[in-house]
Formats: C-alpha cells, structure tokens, sequence
C-alpha cells in the first residue's frame, strides 16, 4: 500500500520539533486527543480540512507546506513575497550569468 501522506507526516514531525511542540501540547491546543496526533504522524489517519488548518495555524505555517505543495514553511504574505523576491533575485543572476557565458563563447 502507497504511503500517500508521508510529506505531511514527515513535515508535521519536523515543525513539532523546530519548535519543541510536543505531541500533547498540540493536541490540547487544537482541541483533539494526543492518540489522534499520534496518529497523524504515525499515517494511520489524516486530518480532515479543519482540522489542518487548526494545526497550520498553530504552529504559524502554510497549511500549503504541510502537504507539499509549497516548500515555503511561512504563512504570512509580506514573509512570503520577500521570499519570492530573493528567490527571483537568484534567478535574474543566474540567466546574467548565462547571457555572459553565451555572449564570450
């Protein structure tokens, strides 16, 4: 059987630990039992939309980066944007590097 929630679980257990969250502070924070944390991590169950957004908020993340659609941790937009603009500063020296390299050859 395909684990198909092993970025969430994997992600979920290394926000918990970035920000020494333990099981049980998260499951009283949120509202649900430390069983049902547990079983998130361990795949036996995942949480319904709610649910991850309670835990996204929580733990001050995008609910994009918990399931690996984003591989951008933050969840607040203007943090967002000055990520986006580094990255694309990356990028525009990159392709000037290349115009260079296609310019001396």
């Amino acid at each position: 059987m395909e684990d198909k929630n092993i970025v969430f679980r994997t992600r979920l257990l290394i926000i918990l630990n970035e920000t020494n969250t333990s099981n049980e502070l998260l499951a009283k924070e949120i509202g649900i039992t430390r069983q049902t944390v547990f079983r998130y991590l361990s795949g036996e169950t995942e949480p319904r939309c709610e649910m991850l957004y309670k835990i996204a908020k929580y733990l001050k993340v995008s609910s994009d980066f918990l399931l690996g659609l984003s591989d951008c941790e933050i969840n607040d937009y203007s943090s967002h944007i000055s990520y986006l603009n580094k990255e694309y500063s990356k990028l525009e020296n990159a392709v000037e590097t290349f115009k260079i390299k296609l310019k001396n050859n």
